[in-house]
């Protein structure tokens, strides 16, 4: 059925595409009585192209706001609201703790993104980030950056839903004969203790082969780096990524990976051939108690999984980094 004049318009892009399915509304006319268009999206199906505008049609949003990353929704409130120099550091603490949804588009953001970059926040830590969440949403929805409060559909309590528990040597077993490009990456974060969103941010120009380590993370306010030492069992790994040159250690057709991507191409395929039922954050839970159980130093431990050390200087030398490479090595799995 042909739709009416402002109704909006699908069609298919010529040529081989992932989502070849265009989406696109008028925006005015010039003064030669011509069309002006604006894009709504790109879509895999002509199913998802058809939701997506009646989406669009049912609640309009402004197109030039659709891609707006929840940082830059953050950066534009913390400038601007009246709220009492300490609460806004609370918030701003709470917030720095879901770094995996920084670079997301906050029209984008789900329920089950929010309730899983919660996971490891304390339970005081969980209620700020809810109510900085809440503030977000409230200045979002003013701008017409999203049209609903997602954070109004989490509960503190929805966030234990069930205790993660780690991997067993056998899941293990097959996760390293699971045959998949990315593969790799889970082996790392078994070996490193790093959380997914970290693994994903760290660039080439901080992994140090040659040395055996790689720089997680921003440095802090002191000039201090998280140091990550490289087990024997990945140096190929990291080697073979590093050698192909891009700005980001792991990528897929040379790009980043958001994170979204990285559950739907590769996870939770792995998890489904595997019989298993994992995030990527319980490799982190796996990393721990193999360290535990193979009697891992506990201050080299906190350093590699970037725990706060207030007792300890944080300045690494080159026997620092030796000591670490000691102990990340007594890890042992599939013994």
């Amino acid at each position: 059925m042909r739709r009416g004049n402002g109704d909006g318009s699908i069609y298919k892009l010529s040529g081989k595409r992932r989502r070849p399915w265009a989406v696109r509304v008028t925006t005015g006319w010039t003064l030669e009585g011509k069309q002006m268009y604006k894009y709504v999206g790109y879509y895999r199906t002509k199913t998802e192209a058809k939701d997506a505008l009646m989406d669009y049609l049912t609640n309009p949003y402004d197109l030039s706001n659709k891609n707006v990353k929840l940082m830059d929704v953050f950066k534009e409130w913390y400038e601007n609201t009246d709220l009492a120099e300490k609460t806004k550091k609370n918030y701003k603490s709470a917030f720095n703790k879901a770094v995996s949804l920084h670079r997301l588009p906050m029209r984008d953001i789900k329920a089950g993104h929010l309730e899983e970059s919660m996971i490891e926040m304390s339970d005081h830590m969980k209620r700020v980030f809810k109510n900085c969440m809440n503030q977000l949403y409230i200045h979002a929805m003013k701008y017409e950056i999203v049209d609903k409060n997602i954070m109004e559909l989490v509960t503190v309590k929805d966030v234990k839903i069930e205790e993660r528990v780690p991997f067993t040597q056998e899941e293990i077993k097959k996760l390293k004969a699971f045959s998949h490009p990315l593969n790799d990456t889970a082996i790392i974060l078994l070996y490193t203790g790093l959380r997914i969103s970290e693994l994903l941010e760290i660039e080439t120009k901080n992994v140090f082969p040659d040395e055996k380590y790689m720089i997680a993370g921003k440095k802090t306010k002191a000039g201090t780096d998280r140091i990550i030492p490289l087990h024997d069992e990945i140096i190929p790994l990291i080697l073979n990524r590093y050698r192909q040159g891009n700005k980001y250690l792991i990528t897929r057709e040379n790009k980043k990976i958001p994170y979204r991507s990285y559950r739907q191409i590769y996870w939770d395929k792995m998890c489904i051939s595997i019989g298993a039922d994992h995030t990527p954050h319980d490799t982190r839970h796996t990393f721990a108690t193999a360290a535990d159980r193979c009697n891992v130093n506990r201050v080299a431990l906190k350093r590699i999984m970037g725990h706060s050390l207030k007792d300890v200087t944080e300045h690494y030398t080159h026997k620092n980094i030796d000591e670490l490479l000691t102990e990340i090595n007594k890890i042992v799995y599939c013994d």
